[in-house]
């Protein structure tokens, strides 16, 4: 949904027409005058696109808003207007929470029709102080989250049960930093690999061919950033193929990854006496080295299907209802764009600032590489265009642009 679509104009008749007052039954959202608004309307929060339909636990956070307020029938509004289904939308509990106080000052409107245009105004209003609102809240969290509640042995007790859940799951090989066991399992997977074990020496996998793989990966912070992969030992002795290297943000999503061929990693690694080995930086330039291929998309992929993957038997599964979880959060997100996507004829044309404001502030991984455009069904940001029938015919990161066919 855009800036400029309403959620109205999937109800009976355009949205433009009085369709009753719902019974209020039990008097709740979830049981009474909810379930015929939510047949217009969608279980989909219509400000923010939460999924309330994805699972019982989302249900439970549905309600429904009065785009028009209740309080405006003390003013003089027909209450036959404004209580009726026209007026309602589905609503999840925080944008509910973020409207309590809306009111409006608008004269009482002289027909239906006024009504329902005052309706739509104030529907887009709602909604881009809800997202804002969000918005907000997200960045709270950020900085105020359940972590920074806990004490240091909390932390250290939290990390520790972490790392034991992440082997357990085949994830990692040891309780250990799990970013380069991380990294080996998902060029493992990317690529069919048969991951190698403690009596392999020089490389971490290798594929049906032979090939062997060597992976080195790196998590950047805003305050470390430094693009050094681990020691590569023995370099001189072919011990491996190929150097797949990967760069993680902050919270593991993937930033880059490289194929690098060993002739590649012997011209650019640097020999460190001390430790006995070389050092290789992976900086940008690499992928632009001939022989070198880009992978970012490939472990991209593997990522997503990983989460997708619903049985937690199969090597580092997640549960049901956790990837339901992840789905509906991340899908949710999305979810104005591919609204807005279905009701325009192609191509169509947007800038990054126009999907920001549809889907509340893009990733910075979203103005950086390309590959986060990829048509790839199992990324959450696809499912969107992909589900409104469209693909990215071309992105341009420099004017911020992108076109769908």
């Amino acid at each position: 949904m855009s800036e400029t679509t309403v959620p109205f104009v999937r109800y009976r008749n355009g949205g433009r027409q009085l369709l009753g007052i719902p019974v209020q039954g039990d008097a709740t959202a979830r049981h009474g005058y909810g379930p015929p608004v939510f047949r217009e309307c969608g279980f989909a929060c219509a400000y923010c696109g939460l999924d309330m339909g994805a699972s019982y636990e989302m249900w439970l956070q549905i309600s429904v808003d009065h785009v028009i307020p209740r309080s405006s029938v003390a003013r003089g509004y027909p209450r036959e207007w404004v209580e009726d289904i026209v007026n309602l939308v589905t609503c999840c509990r925080a944008c509910n929470e973020f409207m309590n106080a809306y009111s409006v000052s608008d004269p009482v409107p002289a027909s239906a029709a006024a009504f329902f245009e005052l309706r739509d105004h104030h529907f887009l209003a709602k909604r881009t102080l809800a997202l804002a609102a969000h918005q907000r809240e997200r960045s709270w969290h950020a900085a105020n989250g359940l972590v920074h509640t806990e004490t240091v042995t909390q932390l250290m007790a939290r990390y520790g049960a972490l790392l034991r859940e992440l082997r357990t799951r085949g994830v990692t090989r040891t309780d250990n930093n799990p970013v380069s066991d991380y990294a080996e399992a998902l060029v493992a997977r990317a690529f069919s690999l048969e991951r190698g074990h403690g009596a392999t020496r020089g490389y971490d996998a290798r594929d049906a061919d032979g090939i062997r793989y060597q992976v080195k990966a790196r998590r950047l912070s805003p305050i470390y950033n430094n693009r050094q992969l681990g020691t590569i030992r023995a370099l001189d002795q072919d011990r491996f193929d190929v150097l797949v290297g990967v760069l993680f943000e902050e919270d593991f999503a993937i930033r880059r990854a490289a194929a690098i061929p060993i002739t590649v990693v012997r011209d650019r690694a640097r020999s460190v006496g001390y430790v006995n080995g070389a050092s290789f930086y992976l900086n940008d330039d690499v992928w632009l080295v001939p022989g070198v291929k880009d992978v970012t998309a490939d472990l991209q992929k593997a990522a997503a299907e990983w989460v997708a993957s619903e049985d937690p038997t199969v090597g580092g599964g997640f549960s049901t209802a956790i990837v339901r979880r992840i789905r509906g959060s991340a899908m949710a997100k999305y979810m104005p764009l591919q609204e807005h996507l279905t009701r325009l004829l192609p191509p169509v044309h947007m800038t990054f600032a126009e999907i920001d404001r549809l889907v509340g502030g893009l990733p910075r991984s979203a103005r950086t590489y390309r590959e986060w455009w990829a048509n790839h069904a199992n990324n959450p940001q696809a499912k969107a265009w992909l589900g409104a029938g469209r693909q990215v015919e071309s992105v341009d990161l420099g004017r911020q642009t992108v076109e769908f066919s």
